[in-house]
């Protein structure tokens, strides 16, 4: 999975096929406990030993393997759902993680079985970088369209690898996320897909002080890719990267103003609606806690004077 180190991100083709994570893996088989009880009871008719039907569930030794297969998982897990992100964001993280999105390489196999050459077509990226390389021949044993004896390609297909690391688009505005990081912990990320696409705490982790917003940082950059590539195919706008670095940078943008303004005023006070109103995953924040959050370098943003002001200042210049 690991990619070369250099300037423009870039990864294999087999990347999303050998990238495997503990999660991924299924739950080992289980007997239910009515199952567990009947055979036991069995058992010890069999053997001529009275035995209690009802007895109390332990299911410690079933739990206990896939605890351990899923422990270094359960931080990444809780980390997003405290993160603060919206329910949207939430659960496109979510299914993210799980390569579970409606993304070209999920919707192909069906339009092949069906014949459905529009369907196909759909299936490929939609960026105008990769849609304007007209049909391509491509090798055997890649999925494509069988034009008589070849098989074409309008563009390269949309799988979760090329959508969020190897379109052409994509790469400069992901020079801009991790230029952005730099500014902010003074070290950029490894330039690795696993990194950006699932955050795989076992490739890297930034700092513990700059863990939660890493990730409100990655998950708003993809679901802002992921949302302007399903715009890009209802109204038929271009997508380009400097549009995703605009509307990443606006939609962190409110999130700050939105934190700044939830550590600085009693919301349920001014609203006379009550606390019960206003419940949340998140217990409301500190002025101190948004300062660490949001506020690395001065960076993002910048909180001033004695009844405190912010100044939300995000770069959105793309690095060469």
């Amino acid at each position: 999975m690991c990619i070369r180190d250099s300037h423009t991100p870039r990864a294999s083709s087999s990347a999303t096929a050998t990238y495997t994570a503990p999660w991924m893996q299924p739950s080992p088989p289980r007997m239910h406990p009515l199952q567990r009880a009947q055979a036991s009871h069995t058992a010890a008719a069999a053997a001529g030993i009275g035995q209690r039907i009802r007895q109390p569930f332990d299911d410690c030794m079933d739990q206990a393997a896939i605890s351990r297969q899923r422990q270094p998982w359960k931080q990444v897990y809780k980390a997003l759902w405290q993160s603060g992100l919206d329910r949207e964001a939430t659960h496109f993280a979510w299914r993210l993680m799980h390569q579970g999105l409606n993304i070209g390489s999920y919707r192909l196999p069906g339009m092949l079985r069906a014949g459905n050459a529009a369907g196909m077509a759909g299936c490929m990226c939609p960026a105008s970088s990769c849609a304007g390389l007209g049909a391509q021949v491509m090798p055997l044993g890649t999925v494509g369209f069988l034009v008589g004896t070849h098989i074409t390609s309008s563009g390269p297909l949309e799988t979760h690898l090329h959508a969020f690391w190897e379109c052409p688009m994509v790469q400069p505005a992901v020079r801009w996320l991790w230029d952005l990081w730099q500014q902010i912990s003074g070290q950029p990320p490894p330039l690795n897909p696993a990194v950006l696409i699932v955050g795989d705490p076992s490739l890297w982790s930034p700092p513990p002080a700059l863990c939660l917003l890493w990730l409100r940082l990655r998950v708003t950059f993809l679901h802002t890719l992921w949302r302007l590539r399903h715009r890009r195919r209802l109204t038929n706008q271009p997508i380009t990267s400097p549009a995703v670095v605009a509307v990443t940078a606006a939609t962190l943008e409110r999130a700050i103003r939105a934190d700044f303004l939830c550590a600085t005023q009693d919301l349920p006070q001014k609203s006379g609606l009550g606390r019960r109103w206003f419940r949340s995953r998140k217990k409301q924040p500190t002025l101190g806690e948004f300062v660490r959050q949001w506020c690395a370098r001065g960076v993002l943003a910048t909180v001033s004077g004695t009844s405190p002001s912010l100044t939300v200042h995000i770069p959105t210049r793309i690095p060469p």
